[in-house]
């Protein structure tokens, strides 16, 4: 009874003192208020980008934990390490007998080999495309397709020389002087009509100087993880086909991140049109208005080869003539490069049909994917011992991460199967081995010691003998069976592998889902327990260590936020810190009085204590149910994401916050602790005061 009394008097105190002074309760209360909207809504937009951003890695190619060896130079990083080239995260050589081990752990659900490594690609240009169907033409004597092919390549070379001479305004360097020698050469009636009698040495010239001039090629640096391509499809949720198909259970094969074939496999041309085409659809951007966009127009029409260079004598007369039928543009007369500029200048008004027309009518003529679906990829790496590799793998299909297919970030990973990851690698494989062996067996090699190299090269009764003859000349390609070479190829992209042989051999990491995400650090520490008792070899990390800066986006968003959150509370403990000070000042006498008639000096805190506390909990509390307002209504309608990076951090094109009942136990406890330390130096003033000052104050 006693304690509900005194509380009472307490909170009327209280309330008294709030409502006659209501601007500085505004002025405080207001704070207190901003404060609490920003801790809720904050820790509710960080957690909730925190869960979309681990559905966005660990559900399309991470897992919830990576292992690799714990002798690596450098830390795994998921996404590119900060270092120049290749990170050196060294191997795990037994990937069958780790896996095995891993799982054993109950907590293990599945353990998926990767390898991450990036490697080059280039893309032919069309003349290089024409020239090798020509070559192939000659060599099997198919003469009306070297008729047909030998009319593209004129086509395109006259191109090149109209090319040269828009650029007569820029100085005439040596280089020049013999490209355009070269292209007068390859353009004159005498080079054509000499070109039967021998067309080996046209082909020559063409491919050494002819080709090169053309622009259209291009290097592309292939990010991609090797791995068991049904094992992945089937682990990982946000796995889906969008072209072809899947590369099938046991087969070498390659396929390509739909984003990264969309926009640098494309031709040029269309994907400049597809990015006008979002721009206009879902940006709302105009041509008139909009530089970028306009910039595209203008690259469009400065390289328009790029679209004729491909199109034939017939194809040409084709789309000329849809050109002028559906479009009324051009006549008989003009030069179809100029009709072609004019159709790619194109406007707000003309946009949208024109790029219907593009895909209509132009791009059945085009290779429109420079790697067509089904064709043979041609990739280059460069091994662990640092010489180049290359690889031939047949391309399937395209894939993409569910909800993350504009996301730049997820659409960077392209997709190997393991076999051949670890050809490119430089890693033995059991075809390799059969490989040598037969060439050893072919050659008559013979192993020989070190300690016995330099007898069995220059001395003794078994050295190798050179016959005066071998310096007349050399074959390098004399009793070499190329047509076997290309059956033994043929056949390894042909044979289907088992389970066992694409886990057995090298991998360089690995990913493990789990059974219950929520004993992650649990998991993590059990298995870097069981690899140092088993001498396994291996280290695990989460996959936020494992995805580097990326992963570590939101510890230093939260960062920032808190820093802010400390600041804004900072300034507001000052202010009710001042505040407090000048109200005990002024309430001396008040404070005296109820001193004298018998207040304790607890009384006295517990009444400041309340004051204050009255101010945060009730501009507190209002702060809370709007930030709650908030975040529900947000969860509602979504945050949209305005850029790529967005896509990847919101799991998809919009963000749906959520409330947890933390968000709001920790507004409280940071509310509880200003208004603590906020009263803490005024109450010690106030518990200091006496009668004898109160009666002093008065006179």
């Amino acid at each position: 009874m006693f304690s509900v009394f005194f509380a009472e008097i307490l909170i009327k105190i209280a309330i008294r003192n709030l409502f006659s002074a209501k601007l500085k309760s505004l002025i405080l209360g207001s704070f207190v208020f901003a404060g609490t909207i920003l801790v809720v809504v904050g820790n509710s937009l960080l957690d909730s980008i925190d869960d979309s951003m681990s559905r966005s890695i660990v559900d399309s190619f991470s897992g919830h934990i990576q292992v690799y060896s714990d002798s690596a130079k450098d830390e795994l990083s998921l996404f590119g390490g900060m270092i120049m080239g290749r990170e050196d995260i060294g191997k795990i050589d037994d990937f069958a007998g780790i896996r095995n081990e891993l799982l054993k752990i109950d907590n293990v659900l599945s353990v998926i080999p990767m390898g991450i490594d990036t490697a080059l690609v280039q893309k032919a240009n069309t003349i290089d495309v024409e020239l090798a169907e020509l070559r192939d033409a000659v060599r099997t004597n198919n003469k009306p397709k070297i008729q047909a092919k030998s009319r593209h390549i004129r086509r395109i070379v006259g191109l090149l020389e109209g090319e040269l001479k828009n650029l007569d305004n820029v100085a005439r360097t040596k280089d020049r002087q013999e490209d355009e020698e070269h292209i007068r050469r390859a353009a004159s009636a005498v080079f054509w009509s000499d070109f039967s009698q021998d067309p080996l040495a046209a082909l020559e010239f063409l491919e050494n100087k002819i080709a090169p001039l053309s622009l259209e090629s291009q290097d592309i640096f292939l990010r991609y993880i090797g791995t068991n391509i049904e094992a992945f499809k089937a682990t990982f949720p946000l796995f889906e086909v969008v072209k072809g198909n899947a590369v099938p259970n046991g087969r070498r094969g390659f396929m390509f991140n739909d984003f990264i074939y969309e926009t640098q496999i494309k031709h040029k041309v269309a994907v400049r049109i597809d990015t006008i085409k979002k721009a206009r659809d879902e940006e709302n951007r105009m041509l008139a208005t909009d530089e970028e966009l306009q910039q595209l127009v203008r690259q469009n029409v400065a390289q328009f080869k790029e679209v004729a260079f491909q199109l034939d004598d017939e194809e040409t007369a084709m789309v000329r003539q849809h050109l002028k039928d559906k479009l009324n543009l051009g006549t008989d007369e003009q030069e179809f490069s100029i009709i072609l500029q004019q159709f790619l200048e194109m406007n707000d008004d003309n946009f949208s049909i024109r790029e219907r027309f593009f895909y209509e009518y132009i791009t059945p003529h085009l290779a429109l994917y420079a790697i067509p679906i089904g064709g043979t990829l041609t990739i280059t790496g460069l091994t662990r011992a640092g010489y180049v590799r290359n690889v031939n793998v047949p391309v399937y299909g395209t894939f993409q991460f569910k909800s993350l297919e504009k996301s730049a970030l997820s659409g960077g990973q392209n997709l190997m199967d393991m076999m051949t990851f670890r050809d490119l690698y430089g890693f033995g494989t059991a075809d390799r081995v059969e490989e040598n062996a037969e060439i050893k067996k072919e050659f008559g090699v013979v192993e020989v010691a070190r300690e016995n190299a330099d007898e069995a090269l220059f001395g003794g009764e078994d050295a190798a003998i050179v016959s005066d003859s071998a310096t007349t000349g050399f074959d390098e390609f004399k009793n070499v069976d190329l047509q076997g070479a290309q059956r033994y190829t043929q056949a390894l992209l042909e044979r289907i592998y088992t389970s066992d042989e694409i886990n057995t051999g090298v991998a360089l990491n690995a990913a493990i889902m789990l059974k219950d995400p929520t004993r992650l650090d649990e998991t993590v520490a059990v298995i870097n327990r069981v690899s140092q008792e088993k001498n396994l070899g291996i280290q695990a990390v989460t996959w936020r260590a494992a995805s580097g800066l990326v992963g570590q986006f939101i510890t230093l968003v939260r960062a920032v936020l808190y820093v802010a959150i400390f600041i804004i509370f900072v300034v507001a403990l000052v202010i009710i810190n001042n505040s407090m000070v000048m109200a005990t000042l002024e309430r001396v006498r008040e404070i005296g009085t109820m001193r004298a008639i018998g207040a304790q000096r607890g009384f006295v805190l517990w009444m400041l204590l309340v004051e204050t506390a009255a101010i945060s909990l009730f501009f507190g509390g209002v702060g809370a149910m709007a930030g709650s307002g908030l975040v529900l209504t947000l969860g509602q309608v979504g945050i949209p994401a305005g850029a790529d990076i967005l896509v990847f951090l919101f799991s998809g094109p919009r963000l749906y916050p959520f409330l947890a009942p933390i968000h709001l136990v920790i507004a409280f406890f940071v509310l509880l602790g200003v208004s603590v330390a906020s009263t803490f130096y005024p109450a010690l003033i106030a518990m200091r005061v006496t009668p004898l000052q109160a009666m002093q104050e008065e006179e």
